[in-house]
């Protein structure tokens, strides 16, 4: 039996992307997170200009975070 290289590769590539589709979902959350974080130090540049909230989200799911 002979076997194309070519469609071995292209068949690897298929099986690895959704892990690599998590991978990126999972860094962009993280982002998102550190970023809320950043927002609620004291003297955040969005807290003194008066924000109230931050609203974020993704394919799957929204977040809103207030602060008095």
């Amino acid at each position: 039996m002979v076997r194309s290289l070519h469609h071995d590769a292209h068949s690897s590539n298929d099986s690895i992307q959704p892990h690599v589709d998590r991978w990126v979902t999972e860094q962009m959350f993280e982002e998102d997170v550190r970023a809320v974080l950043q927002m609620m130090r004291p003297h955040s540049r969005e807290r003194l200009q008066g924000w109230k909230e931050y609203r974020t989200g993704g394919a799957h799911f929204r977040v809103t975070v207030s602060w008095d």
